[in-house]
C-alpha cells in the first residue's frame, strides 16, 4: 500500500513480510515466522512483487504504539531491502590470499 505524502514529506510504502529467517535482532524482538510491518520509502525502489524474498535491513518504528509496536519497522535507509544473490552462498571457504589453492 502506498502512502500518500503531507506536503513537504517523501512518499512512503507499506510492506506486510513474513519473517523466514533472522539474522540479528533485539531479545524477543522477532521470530521466524512472524508477520512483519515496514515501511520503506517510495523513491528508493520501485514496489517490490508479491513473494519477494530478500534481505531487508530495518529498524524498530520509533511512531509505532499498541500491542503491534513490537513488530513494526522502518527501512534503515539508502539501500535496505536487498534482492537475494542469484545462487546460495558457498559452503567453502577460502583465506584471503589463497586464491584458488588446491
Amino acid at each position: 500500500m502506498q502512502v500518500p505524502p503531507d506536503q513537504g514529506e517523501r512518499s512512503e510504502v507499506l510492506y506486510r513480510m513474513k519473517v523466514l529467517s533472522v539474522l540479528r535482532s533485539s531479545p524477543s524482538r522477532v521470530n521466524p515466522g512472524n508477520t512483519i510491518a515496514v515501511c520503506a520509502d517510495a523513491s528508493s525502489k520501485a514496489s517490490l512483487p508479491p513473494g519477494w524474498i530478500g534481505v531487508a535491513y530495518l529498524n524498530p518504528d520509533p511512531k509505532a504504539s499498541g500491542p503491534e509496536a513490537r513488530r513494526q519497522f522502518i527501512a534503515a535507509g539508502g539501500d535496505t531491502l536487498k534482492e537475494n544473490p542469484p545462487t546460495p552462498p558457498s559452503a567453502t571457504y577460502t583465506r584471503p590470499g589463497q586464491g584458488d589453492a588446491q
